[in-house]
């Protein structure tokens, strides 16, 4: 069992056996804590170099993430999490960071490699957790990207609560992720809060259902680290006939899971989900796992009080903020008692159309409670200076055959005709466009910005 947990500022104490596993491949590859060291030593001394103190960081592949990162920390040097790495984000911050460091691409400054060579180890001192900073963007899943800093001694207070609280559950199992480390859920889920307890995670992402129940499978004792995205897709039962292991925990966060898909998490993987509400700014902010007992109510982390705004929003107060006064989220919610609360929608999410109050979220259920559709989402967009609503449409089956015989004037139709029942006309989507799937951004948040691209 577990029983004790390194601050991040001194992971690379001589506490930590240089024998033991720090990470896996999908092939059964191990990384050592010796190898660990050497590769940030050797990185180190490479940033150091480059005299430039501020680093744009992305890696597919979490180990390197991890040399990349604590490379950095060492040198000095700031690292900078972008929101994605395409070409057009890259031009659109290109006054956030100074080079470029990671596991691919043309244009790095520095590639992360197991060819680079190795130099003499560099000495590892405690590193100042009040002065050490990284930058996040939010992914600008509710608009744009918004650039927020965290110091290292507010992911290693949060690092230190998960496992003070799920620990023990965990033990030694093996940390599987759907999720990227690039975003402040994965960096600390699958990546940071694994290094400082010395549990194993795997390096490589999961993309598909079917892979979470090969993974599962093929191992005793696992964690998954995911996301409403792919839980809701958890449609693949195992052959309980098999020699099949259930993960010890599953979490999620990116948004609340309905309890439907709650439910087919437990059909599948035989574990009902944690899910963890937070954000960039906050950190964590509570959980909940929607048992049958348990209900819909959230439950707040031991260190995090939480108030109400006038308008009904929760006000924060955590280690894990930079702002001591607190941050106002913007979830709605009404408070049980000083530990448990309930969510009632995004406050960003109420709009106004020609005076009207308008929930898009109870419009986005309406939709998908018909017959015809899968998932819906739904937004404002401006159109010759008039604020309408669009609706991208995922079909259900019957949904896509109605679209194929009748065409999709014909469905756009029934669609209205259908939200004409329970919507005054003027909340009627405007526009509609059909796609195979919603794009989801790896940390399964919708981005604003990809979904708008549909309708130019």
């Amino acid at each position: 069992m577990k029983n004790h947990i390194l601050s991040l500022s001194h992971l690379f104490s001589d506490q930590m056996s240089e024998d033991a596993v720090i990470c896996m491949e999908n092939n059964g590859t191990h990384v050592t804590w010796k190898t660990f060291k050497d590769d940030v030593s050797n990185f180190t001394t490479r940033i150091k170099e480059n005299k430039a103190k501020r680093w744009a960081i992305y890696c597919k592949d979490s180990y390197w993430f991890a040399v990349g990162l604590f490379a950095l920390f060492y040198a000095g040097c700031e690292p900078v999490l972008l929101p994605n790495w395409r070409k057009g984000t890259l031009e659109n911050h290109k006054n956030d960071f100074d080079k470029t460091i990671g596991d691919s691409g043309d244009e790095l400054n520095i590639l992360l490699d197991p060819t680079a060579v190795s130099s003499d180890r560099e000495k590892f001192p405690a590193l100042d957790s009040e002065n050490i900073r990284l930058t996040i963007f939010t992914s600008g899943s509710t608009g744009e990207p918004k650039k927020i800093v965290k110091k290292l001694i507010q992911l290693e207070s949060e690092v230190c609560d998960l496992e003070r609280l799920w620990g023990d559950k965990l033990d030694d199992s093996l940390i599987l992720s759907t999720v990227s480390h690039q975003h402040i859920y994965g960096l600390l889920f699958r990546l940071l809060w694994p290094l400082a307890a010395n549990r194993c995670f795997m390096r490589e992402d999961i993309s598909y259902p079917e892979q979470v129940i090969e993974s599962v499978q093929n191992f005793d004792k696992t964690v998954l680290i995911s996301s409403p995205a792919l839980l809701k897709r958890m449609f693949i039962k195992p052959d309980k006939q098999t020699d099949f292991h259930p993960p010890v925990m599953v979490f999620s966060s990116g948004g609340p899971l309905s309890f439907d898909a709650a439910q087919l998490c437990k059909e599948s993987l035989d574990v009902w989900p944690v899910e963890v509400l937070g954000s960039t700014e906050t950190g964590g902010v509570g959980w909940r796992q929607q048992t049958p007992e348990n209900g819909d109510k959230w439950r707040c982390f031991h260190n995090v009080k939480l108030s109400l705004s006038d308008e009904g929003r929760l006000i924060v107060q955590s280690p894990y903020l930079g702002d001591k006064t607190g941050f106002i989220m913007g979830d709605c919610a009404s408070l049980i008692d000083d530990q448990y609360f309930e969510l009632s929608g995004r406050a960003d999410r109420i709009v106004k159309v020609e005076e009207k109050r308008i929930s898009l979220v109870e419009l986005e259920k309406t939709l998908d409670n018909s017959e015809w559709v899968n998932v819906s989402s739904v937004f404002m967009m401006n159109e010759a200076g008039r604020q309408i609503i669009a609706c991208v449409v995922v079909l259900s089956e019957a949904g896509q055959q109605f679209l194929l015989d009748q065409g999709k004037r014909a469905i756009v139709d029934l669609l209205k005709a259908y939200l004409k029942q329970y919507f005054e006309l003027i909340v009627i989507p405007r526009k509609f466009r059909f796609v195979d799937s919603l794009p989801y951004n790896s940390q399964g948040k919708l981005s604003q910005s990809d979904i708008k691209a549909l309708f130019l």
